[in-house]
């Protein structure tokens, strides 16, 4: 198994951080997700080539600008930010074996037993089955030994992820995504003032 170096790196000025500036040395990238390492992150991103991420993003309706063509989106930084509800159907490719479906708030309304309208799920695929596969065994070890620990339900398999966004003062926001094959639930903790402005 492969492993990254989780230890402070400079790419050509930008110089991200874990948590705490705590680093774990040589770990493979499924530990390194668990615990939620930025550096691994970044190089990940670097070995990948920032566009083709882009790309993989875009195939999921995240609205990229030239702006977000940098190392730092894969701590997920967008110049123009995201939903939430970006964010789980991001996480619901993952569970739906690799295919996008665009969210929405209302699937049907009927009325005097005649639907008025029904939501045209359209779906395409952006990642394979097998890739998915090794992503929810990733995410699921977040879960057991990882930053959403305690999340995990005692009697069903559940993927998860957490992110922080702060800075020397602390945190400002605070997320955790968990889903299973029938579901996916966002969490996000913050400043309603910061959310009405972004919405």
């Amino acid at each position: 198994m492969t492993k990254i170096d989780d230890a402070k790196t400079d790419f050509n000025g930008y110089s991200p951080s874990n948590y705490g500036d705590k680093y774990y040395g040589k770990i493979s990238v499924k530990t390194a997700l668990a615990k939620s390492s930025n550096t691994v992150s970044v190089k990940l991103l670097n070995y990948l080539g920032v566009l083709k991420g882009t790309d993989y993003l875009k195939q999921m309706n995240f609205d990229i600008t030239n702006d977000d063509n940098n190392l730092s989106i894969a701590l997920g930084c967008l110049n123009k930010g995201c939903k939430l509800t970006d964010i789980l159907a991001g996480y619901c490719v993952f569970a739906n074996e690799g295919y996008f479906n665009k969210p929405s708030y209302i699937t049907k309304i009927i009325s005097n037993n005649h639907i008025l309208f029904e939501k045209q799920s359209i779906t395409k695929r952006v990642f394979g089955s097998d890739t998915c596969d090794i992503i929810n065994d990733m995410l699921y070890e977040t879960t057991t030994s990882g930053t959403a620990s305690r999340i995990k339900p005692k009697n069903f398999k559940v993927c998860a992820k957490t992110g922080t966004n702060g800075n020397e003062n602390g945190n400002s926001d605070a997320y955790a995504v968990s889903y299973t094959n029938d579901y996916t639930i966002g969490v996000w903790l913050g400043n309603n003032k910061q959310l009405l402005n972004n919405t």
